[in-house]
């Protein structure tokens, strides 16, 4: 919900739905949107398609299509006009439109950039039942640009991200955005974007579960529309299917520390036994050398006292035959 103090003020809701193939080159999405504007009534359904193609080790460059139908409806029960009956708008009522869109987007490690052309085709919305008059409305191509980088600040814990977006349509008209989001591990986010113009737009997100994901963001305006243009708030759930990547990452990491803290014991039950062994090592070294003492000793001694019976055999006179 935009600019609640006005009359007619944007509202939008919206639901998404992508995945990706189990090899995760392809990738798949669905979006169904209502978008209410003053008198004007939209809605629109989109499928999508993208390919990841790795050029080297972590260079990853995406494709990506998307194609869909718009509806537009103008509420005449909220049109005010001093003319009775008026021809215009008398039967005017629903604008039906094909669209399409188109992006490139580059990784590589933390850094991130994309580009991308959303209602590419200028697609006129035709009001098919004013046959008389002829009335269209048309769809104005826009072109967008995003860089961010992502920033590991200590052990995979705490992690900044920057982020830069620039619009531009084909009346020249300018936007450019740019904030940076703090988050904690995968469990709570932090972030804050300066849109050009408007307002400063501070948001937070959370996992409520492996599976479920809530966020909420609000402006706060910094241009001559602050103090007539109310609140802007927005806000989302998001819901995971299938098998959580990250909680197989996770029971694949615990596996590994359990692995770990095995061979950890393993080298301390190693540990322990050299210790002792060298501890008894240490003790024969000791006997063995107090034994090689006394060895050398006794030689010493068992010298000496043949040297002594030498000499004594030597000074005595020899028998006489």
């Amino acid at each position: 919900t935009q600019w609640t103090g006005l009359r007619g003020a944007p509202e939008t809701y919206a639901a998404t739905l992508d995945g990706s193939i189990k090899d995760q080159k392809a990738g798949f999405g669905a979006l169904f949107y209502s978008d209410n504007i003053s008198v004007f009534r939209r809605f629109g359904g989109y499928l999508s398609y993208a390919y990841h193609i790795k050029i080297k080790e972590q260079h990853v460059l995406s494709l990506g299509l998307s194609a869909g139908v718009l509806q537009t409806t103008l509420a005449q029960e909220e049109v005010r006009t001093n003319v009775p009956n008026d021809p215009v708008l008398g039967n005017v009522s629903k604008g039906v439109g094909f669209d399409a869109s188109a992006g490139i987007n580059y990784r590589f490690k933390g850094l991130n950039i994309g580009f991308s052309a959303p209602q590419l085709f200028k697609t006129n919305l035709n009001y098919l039942n004013n046959k008389d008059i002829p009335l269209n409305y048309q769809l104005a191509r826009h072109y967008l640009v995003n860089a961010s980088y992502n920033i590991n600040i200590k052990d995979s814990m705490f992690f900044i991200e920057p982020m830069v977006f620039a619009r531009i349509t084909s009346g020249n008209q300018f936007q450019f955005d740019a904030g940076a989001k703090f988050q904690y591990k995968n469990l709570v986010w932090l972030g804050v974007m300066y849109r050009y113009g408007y307002a400063v737009t501070p948001g937070i997100g959370f996992n409520v579960h492996d599976k479920l994901t809530l966020g909420y963001s609000y402006d706060f305006p910094i241009n001559d529309l602050k103090s007539r243009a109310g609140q802007t708030h927005e806000a989302f759930i998001g819901i995971k299917f299938g098998r959580s990547q990250d909680k197989g990452i996770i029971e694949s990491i615990k596996q590994l520390q359990q692995r770990q803290d095995l061979m950890d014991q393993k080298i301390d039950n190693v540990s322990s036994a050299n210790d002792s062994l060298k501890g008894a090592n240490e003790q024969l070294q000791k006997t063995v050398e107090q034994k090689d003492k006394e060895i050398a000793d006794l030689k010493a001694d068992l010298e000496k006292k043949l040297k002594e019976f030498q000499e004594q055999m030597a000074n005595q006179t020899p028998p006489v035959k």
